[in-house]
């Protein structure tokens, strides 16, 4: 049973994490004053490479785990869902400067 809450409970924080991944992506494309596609695939690239860096760090030493039992614990469905959130965190700046008055909050 605990690992089905721990579940439901990543699944439903994950479509607040993506709208604020989308709405912070409009606001650094627009404050860094990304120039083009290429730039913002970069940053999108970087910010994914940072936070996966971070996360795995903390959760690793608090934990007390390695990589492999870290990824072996992680639930199969919602590992699957951060994954591709992941992809999206690193592909949203790229899209905000492809559609920079998309909702929420434009660009501009």
């Amino acid at each position: 049973m605990p690992a089905l809450i721990d579940r439901a409970a990543e699944l439903l924080e994950l479509p607040l994490m993506i709208l604020v991944s989308w709405i912070v992506a409009g606001r650094v494309v627009h404050w860094f004053r990304i120039v083009n596609i290429q730039q913002a695939l970069q940053v999108g690239g970087l910010a994914v490479s940072v936070l996966i860096l971070i996360e795995l760090t903390v959760v690793l030493t608090i934990r007390d785990l390695s990589v492999d039992d870290y990824l072996a614990s992680r639930d199969p469905i919602a590992g699957s869902a951060y994954l591709l959130s992941l992809v999206l965190f690193a592909i949203f700046p790229a899209l905000r400067k492809k559609f920079p008055g998309s909702w929420p909050c434009p660009s501009k």
